[in-house]
């Protein structure tokens, strides 16, 4: 937990969960009208593009569009079209252990909970074990 936790606070520069096996650029003809930009289209570059990956799904933010598939993921502009293919692997261990973090089970909820109070409670009361001159008072 506390592991995961240390990788997962430094996700902005680092994926904890998987990592990049392959990149490659991709150039997407995107269609006139940006309203057809639909799943339709997105399976239909996927093909083009050689993913023979499950496709999962695809987001539009902006002028960046993200599709999804198993074990890989697309990003690419729509003012221009150009883009970068990447197939991921999972980081082993690693990639489980940041789950803990993501959880709703109401049992886990209470148990990391529970952890985190402890993990508290040794900090603060470490403050007082030694005595003497050395002593926290």
């Amino acid at each position: 937990f506390s592991i995961s936790g240390i990788a997962l606070n430094h996700r902005a520069t680092w994926n904890p969960r998987e990592y990049v096996v392959e990149s490659k650029e991709i150039a997407v003809v995107l269609p006139a009208d940006l309203s057809k930009l639909d799943e339709a289209f997105v399976k239909q570059l996927a093909r083009s593009w050689g993913i023979e990956n499950q496709y999962k799904s695809f987001r539009v933010r902006g002028e960046e569009v993200r599709v999804y598939f198993e074990n890989a993921m697309a990003d690419f502009n729509t003012n221009n079209g150009k883009g970068e293919l990447e197939t991921i692997k999972k980081r082993p261990l690693l990639s489980e252990m940041t789950f803990l973090h993501q959880t709703t089970s109401s049992s886990w909820i209470y148990y990391s909970d529970i952890f985190g109070l402890a993990m508290l409670l040794i900090a603060i009361t470490g403050m007082f074990i030694a005595s003497g001159q050395d002593s926290f008072r």
